[in-house]
């Protein structure tokens, strides 16, 4: 029976159940809540197989001589009782599939295929996670509003709850329930099948809610992916591509899948297009016995089964048949014949790299020597991939040369004519960082890592700028880690690893590192060298020389010290201090205020604050002075361990002097331990 032939009209359902429509319209008002039909969009009553058996259990209570007001008690307790059982039973996903892949690898295909089984119940596309678990990403977030506000809130907010991020995957998990259960009792199936391609951008966090969901993970050649996505959506067009949202798909998807199917191991449920299109049958009887359910031949046949509602989808290859066919297996081989795009899927291939392309189960070289080379780009696109090779190369030399404005200059120019050139963004991030421009450098870093994610110098950039000017350790680490997994002999990652995990006091991890630098160069002094004073320093240690940098607490009342210079900012003052008093180390925070002659009536928001917390020092002078002279003021002043300035107009995340007290820890510890025997 398919999904139309469920749903009953209330003519049909008078009929089937020897009911009149107007006792059926009667009940419906009585049994508010438990007897709800569905309306189409003319307002028509639509009845599912739920509705058919509660409303003849009303006429069998009935007959039995039960009054409506016991009837709607005991259908009331009993309905409310299995919508309770229901979301417990499936709370962790048990009654769930979801459909990951990159768009346009033939995921329309296999949704149709697996709704023509009777237990399962699809919609186009539904997109209902992505945005909630979207919302705890540092990067790739654009909105009207300030995504990365919105991220810190968030985080601010969660981090108040002994759970911290559980309990949001929790309120998510009742979310995605309520929604996905609603849909299973209408359609009256006992599965729903989520495809939506993007959820490979949330595959970790998509499994820690859903953990006893099914997840089939949908390959297909890149060199077909990247064809059907020109051809269907840009005409063709190389560069309008590359300079849209979708190019991120082409680029980073096979990545993440492959990261997600890892995640997963066992539980991954991998599926090459090409196999499922040559051997439907025993494609989809193999999904068919992981999933738990039986194959049935007519899933084969999808074109027969209403296609699932929504606005998403193929909208080209999936109706020229009604059964999976082998035509579009090399299709792209026609597509991509032009010069142009010869080179360009070319260099997008390379951009992948062997290692994603192996796993993912296709041959490098055989799809290298399918594609051919380009005997002929197109005069344009050689002429303008020669001026980016020029402009980097000019801007490279200006900037080894200190000429940073004129290197970013050439750079720009670069950028303007290919935004998404990996090298270009990269340099520009290198530029950006010389120059003191921190913000623009790490988006550039950033954006080149996000269209090159296999390059390990894009990827060290990014790592080494997270560590050093951000103190975010673990973000860094993350990033060194895949760069070893990548390159298990790379000696600089190897050392950087090791030097962090002195800093955090990991000294095994640290031992560890340093040997098999020396396993792989035995000669290399810097391994030996490192693991000598590592030696010394734990002896040290162990025979009560500890390191000082630990002594925090004994040795200054207040941890840091804010620096806070104000001159007519009677505005400011209060939400700088409030700011300040709300910091999560609030309680070893010292904070000095240098009221360098204003002429407004600070002194008075100042003094109320000094009421109600003891940690505020307060200097005024008669005269105005510099604020690098206020500052020099307030440091005299100061006796915590850290110092810090604290502009009026200044708004920290609550974390933001714990991380960079933590930082500090790391980067002074090390430097003991580079110090200590030399």
């Amino acid at each position: 029976m398919n999904q139309k032939e469920q749903f009953h009209s209330i003519q049909q359902l008078s009929t089937k159940l020897n009911i009149s429509k107007t006792t059926l319209r009667f009940w419906e008002k009585e049994f508010e809540g438990i007897l709800l039909p569905l309306r189409t969009n003319g307002g028509q009553r639509r009845y599912t197989p739920e509705h058919v058996s509660i409303i003849g259990e009303i006429k069998m209570l009935k007959k039995a001589g039960l009054s409506l007001a016991k009837i709607k008690i005991m259908l009331g307790n009993s309905y409310h009782s299995h919508k309770l059982n229901l979301e417990r039973k499936d709370n962790l996903g048990e009654n769930l599939i979801f459909l990951i892949s990159q768009p346009r690898a033939g995921s329309t295909l296999l949704q149709r295929i697996l709704n023509g089984h009777s237990d399962i119940h699809t919609t186009a596309e539904p997109w209902i996670m992505l945005h909630p678990l979207y919302a705890l990403k540092k990067n790739g977030l654009i909105a009207e509003f300030d995504s990365n506000l919105a991220r810190q809130g968030l985080e601010d907010f969660i981090s108040q709850v002994p759970e911290r991020q559980e309990l949001y995957f929790k309120a998510l998990r009742h979310m995605g329930c309520t929604l996905y259960n609603r849909m299973l009792e209408v359609s009256g199936k006992r599965f729903f099948l989520d495809k939506t391609p993007r959820y490979y951008l949330i595959i970790p966090e998509l499994k820690k809610v859903f953990p006893k969901a099914k997840f089939i993970f949908l390959l297909r050649n890149p060199l077909a992916v990247l064809s059907s996505t020109l051809k269907v959506w840009f005409q063709n067009n190389s560069e309008i591509l590359q300079k849209s949202p979708n190019y991120l798909d082409i680029i980073q998807g096979p990545s993440h899948l492959i990261q997600g199917i890892q995640l997963l191991k066992e539980d991954a449920i991998v599926v090459k297009y090409e196999e499922l299109v040559e051997d439907a049958e025993n494609s989809v009887r193999a999904i068919c016995k992981k999933l738990g359910i039986p194959f049935g031949q007519e899933m084969l046949i999808y074109g027969v089964n209403p296609k699932p509602k929504g606005r998403f989808g193929d909208p080209v290859g999936i109706y020229q048949h009604s059964r999976p066919v082998t035509d579009n297996i090399d299709k792209w081989q026609k597509n991509i014949s032009s010069p142009e795009l010869v080179g360009f899927a070319g260099q997008y291939l390379k951009t992948l790299g062997s290692d994603i392309v192996t796993k993912m189960g296709y041959d490098f070289e055989e799809l290298k020597q399918k594609l051919g080379s380009p005997r002929r780009l197109c005069h344009s696109q050689q002429a303008n991939l020669e001026k980016i090779r020029i402009l980097n190369k000019e801007g490279e030399s200006l900037c080894t040369k200190g000429n940073f404005d004129a290197a970013l200059k050439k750079l720009q120019k670069a950028s303007n004519i290919s935004p998404n050139d990996a090298e270009t963004n990269n340099n520009l991030g290198v530029v950006y960082y010389r120059k003191g421009d921190k913000e623009n450098a790490l988006t550039h870093y950033k954006i080149a890592t996000q269209l090159m994610p296999n390059n390990i110098n894009f990827q060290k950039n990014l790592a080494d700028f997270y560590y050093v000017e951000m103190g975010q350790v673990e973000e860094a680490m993350q990033i060194y880690v895949q760069v070893l997994n990548a390159n298990p002999e790379d000696i600089e990652t190897l050392l950087v690893l090791a030097h962090i995990c002195v800093a955090l006091e990991k000294f095994d991890d640290a031992k560890d590192f340093y040997n098999r630098m020396l396993k792989i160069d035995p000669g290399n002094k810097d391994a030996r060298e490192f693991l000598e004073k590592l030696e010394k320093w734990q002896l040290s240690v162990a025979s009560g020389q500890t390191d000082q940098t630990n002594n925090e607490a004994d040795s200054n009342e207040y941890l840091v010290s804010a620096i806070v210079s104000t001159y007519n900012s009677e505005r400011f003052i209060r939400g700088c201090l409030e700011d300040l008093e709300c910091q999560t180390i609030a309680d070893r925070l010292e904070i000095v205020v240098v009221n360098s002659g204003s002429q407004q009536n600070e002194e008075a928001v100042i003094r109320e604050f000094q009421e109600k917390y003891s940690n505020i020092k307060y200097i005024k002078t008669d005269q105005r002075e510099t604020v690098y002279a206020a500052w020099n003021r307030g440091i005299q002043a100061a006796t915590g361990k850290y110092i810090t300035n604290a502009n009026t107009d200044d708004r920290h995340r609550k974390d933001a002097l714990e991380v960079m007290v933590k930082f500090f820890r790391h980067f002074l510890r090390f430097l003991w331990f580079m110090q200590m025997s030399s």
